[in-house]
């Protein structure tokens, strides 16, 4: 009895030195913490991926639909383009009936003064 008495108040017999154990604590602990902060990051990234799925359109949209979009825009535009360019047809034929007419003024002043 007297042997199981000493081995209780001393360090136990044949395990690893006292120092050895805190830094196989410490580590565990340091590894632990860094484990929960990986997780913590990887279920903050799930809300976020979960976020942003729910701001997805419920609804799918047929690419025929897009077409049928982009041909009544293409018709639109065209009719668009074409107003624009009877402006400058119009436009460019009063440009050059104003520009007739001044040089015709001209030429006739022109002309009186040369006389």
């Amino acid at each position: 009895m007297s042997n199981t008495n000493n081995n209780q108040n001393g360090p136990p017999s044949g395990g690893p030195p006292q120092a050895l154990q805190y830094i196989i604590h410490a580590t565990g602990a340091v590894l632990f913490a860094c484990g929960g902060f990986i997780i913590s990051m990887a279920f903050t990234n799930i809300d976020r991926l979960e976020n942003k799925f729910d701001q997805v359109p419920k609804e799918y949209v047929l690419k025929a639909d897009y077409r049928a979009d982009q041909a009544r825009v293409f018709v639109e535009l065209t009719k668009i383009a074409a107003k624009i360019d009877h402006s400058m047809e119009s436009l460019e034929a009063d440009y050059n009936r104003r520009m007739d007419k001044l040089e015709k003024i001209l030429t006739e002043q022109y002309n009186k003064d040369k006389k």
